[in-house]
Protein backbone atom coordinates (compact mmCIF):
# COMPACT_ATOMS: atom_id res chain seq x y z
CA UNK A 1 0.00 0.00 0.00
CA UNK A 2 1.03 3.56 0.20
CA UNK A 3 1.93 6.16 2.44
CA UNK A 4 -0.39 9.67 2.57
CA UNK A 5 1.65 11.20 0.32
CA UNK A 6 1.32 8.48 -2.46
CA UNK A 7 -1.06 7.24 -5.01
CA UNK A 8 -2.70 4.17 -3.42
CA UNK A 9 -2.35 1.38 -6.09
CA UNK A 10 -5.12 -0.79 -4.63
CA UNK A 11 -7.27 0.08 -7.18
CA UNK A 12 -4.81 -1.09 -9.68
CA UNK A 13 -3.90 -3.81 -8.22
CA UNK A 14 -7.38 -5.61 -7.60
CA UNK A 15 -8.27 -4.60 -10.96
CA UNK A 16 -4.79 -6.76 -12.38
CA UNK A 17 -6.19 -9.58 -10.12
CA UNK A 18 -9.48 -9.38 -11.70
CA UNK A 19 -8.17 -9.94 -14.65
CA UNK A 20 -6.02 -12.75 -13.67
CA UNK A 21 -2.53 -11.51 -12.85
CA UNK A 22 -0.36 -12.83 -10.40
CA UNK A 23 0.58 -10.41 -8.11
CA UNK A 24 3.01 -9.86 -5.46
CA UNK A 25 4.45 -6.94 -3.27
CA UNK A 26 7.08 -6.02 -1.12
CA UNK A 27 8.07 -6.07 2.52
CA UNK A 28 10.52 -4.13 4.17
CA UNK A 29 13.15 -7.01 4.97
CA UNK A 30 15.80 -4.70 6.50
CA UNK A 31 17.69 -1.39 5.84
CA UNK A 32 17.35 -0.43 2.04
CA UNK A 33 16.20 -3.79 1.39
CA UNK A 34 12.52 -4.80 -0.31
CA UNK A 35 11.78 -8.58 -0.37
CA UNK A 36 8.94 -9.62 -2.58
CA UNK A 37 6.02 -12.03 -1.79
CA UNK A 38 2.83 -13.21 -3.59
CA UNK A 39 -0.26 -11.65 -2.18
CA UNK A 40 -3.22 -13.60 -2.78
CA UNK A 41 -5.37 -11.19 -1.39
CA UNK A 42 -5.04 -7.97 0.73
CA UNK A 43 -6.65 -9.44 3.77
CA UNK A 44 -3.24 -11.36 3.65
CA UNK A 45 -1.35 -8.13 4.25
CA UNK A 46 -0.11 -7.34 7.67
CA UNK A 47 0.82 -3.51 9.19
CA UNK A 48 4.93 -3.59 8.83
CA UNK A 49 7.76 -1.25 8.45
CA UNK A 50 6.52 2.85 7.90
CA UNK A 51 2.88 1.85 9.36
CA UNK A 52 2.15 0.20 5.92
CA UNK A 53 0.74 -2.77 4.57
CA UNK A 54 2.49 -5.17 3.42
CA UNK A 55 3.03 -9.30 2.90
CA UNK A 56 3.83 -11.26 6.11
CA UNK A 57 7.13 -12.48 6.05
CA UNK A 58 5.47 -15.94 5.80
CA UNK A 59 4.03 -15.67 2.80
CA UNK A 60 5.76 -17.19 -0.64
CA UNK A 61 8.56 -15.28 -2.03
CA UNK A 62 8.59 -14.10 -5.00
CA UNK A 63 11.91 -14.03 -7.01
CA UNK A 64 12.41 -10.87 -8.41
CA UNK A 65 13.57 -11.71 -12.03
CA UNK A 66 10.29 -13.31 -12.53
CA UNK A 67 8.05 -10.18 -12.35
CA UNK A 68 6.87 -8.54 -15.19
CA UNK A 69 5.80 -5.20 -14.59
CA UNK A 70 5.93 -3.54 -11.17
CA UNK A 71 3.99 -0.48 -9.53
CA UNK A 72 6.80 2.21 -8.33
CA UNK A 73 5.14 4.63 -5.31
CA UNK A 74 7.45 7.85 -4.95
CA UNK A 75 7.43 11.44 -4.31
CA UNK A 76 8.37 13.25 -7.54
CA UNK A 77 8.56 11.88 -11.13
CA UNK A 78 10.47 13.64 -13.92
CA UNK A 79 9.72 13.36 -18.06
CA UNK A 80 13.38 11.65 -17.98
CA UNK A 81 11.29 8.53 -15.33
CA UNK A 82 13.93 9.99 -12.35
CA UNK A 83 11.57 9.07 -9.42
CA UNK A 84 12.29 10.95 -6.14
CA UNK A 85 11.54 8.70 -2.84
CA UNK A 86 12.02 9.27 0.81
CA UNK A 87 15.74 8.79 0.61
CA UNK A 88 16.00 4.88 1.87
CA UNK A 89 17.23 3.60 -1.51
CA UNK A 90 14.65 0.85 -1.34
CA UNK A 91 13.53 0.48 -4.83
CA UNK A 92 17.13 1.86 -5.86
CA UNK A 93 18.03 -1.92 -4.20
CA UNK A 94 14.94 -3.63 -5.28
CA UNK A 95 14.58 -2.52 -9.26
CA UNK A 96 17.97 -3.40 -11.01
CA UNK A 97 17.07 -7.06 -9.24
CA UNK A 98 13.71 -7.42 -11.76
CA UNK A 99 13.80 -9.12 -14.98
CA UNK A 100 15.58 -6.53 -17.68
CA UNK A 101 12.37 -6.65 -19.53
CA UNK A 102 9.87 -5.86 -16.88
CA UNK A 103 8.14 -2.63 -17.30
CA UNK A 104 8.72 -0.08 -14.08
CA UNK A 105 5.11 2.15 -13.61
CA UNK A 106 5.67 4.89 -11.40
CA UNK A 107 2.51 5.96 -9.50
CA UNK A 108 1.65 9.29 -8.92
CA UNK A 109 -0.43 12.73 -8.09
CA UNK A 110 -0.73 14.87 -10.68
CA UNK A 111 1.49 17.57 -9.01
CA UNK A 112 3.96 15.13 -8.22
CA UNK A 113 5.39 15.42 -11.89
CA UNK A 114 7.84 17.56 -11.83
CA UNK A 115 10.28 20.02 -14.67
CA UNK A 116 13.47 17.54 -12.75
CA UNK A 117 14.34 15.60 -10.20
CA UNK A 118 17.44 15.37 -8.37
CA UNK A 119 19.62 12.05 -9.38
CA UNK A 120 22.15 9.94 -8.48
CA UNK A 121 24.39 7.07 -9.99
CA UNK A 122 22.58 4.64 -8.48
CA UNK A 123 18.92 5.50 -8.87
CA UNK A 124 17.06 3.49 -10.54
CA UNK A 125 14.41 5.26 -13.28
CA UNK A 126 10.63 4.74 -13.94
CA UNK A 127 9.28 3.80 -17.74
CA UNK A 128 6.14 5.20 -17.74
CA UNK A 129 4.30 7.70 -15.21
CA UNK A 130 0.63 7.26 -14.44
CA UNK A 131 -1.23 10.01 -12.89
CA UNK A 132 -4.96 10.51 -12.64
CA UNK A 133 -4.57 12.37 -15.68
CA UNK A 134 -3.12 10.80 -17.73
CA UNK A 135 -0.36 8.83 -18.58
CA UNK A 136 3.32 10.20 -19.24
CA UNK A 137 6.11 8.02 -21.45
CA UNK A 138 9.45 8.61 -20.66
CA UNK A 139 12.03 10.43 -22.79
Amino acid sequence: TATSEETDPASAVEGLRAGGVRVAMPRVAGPHTLELHWVDEPAELVTGAYGILEPSRHAAPAEPRVIDAALVPGVAFDAAGHRLGFGGGYYDVLLPRLRESALVIGLAFDEQVVDEVPTGSDDATVDVVVTPSGLLRVL
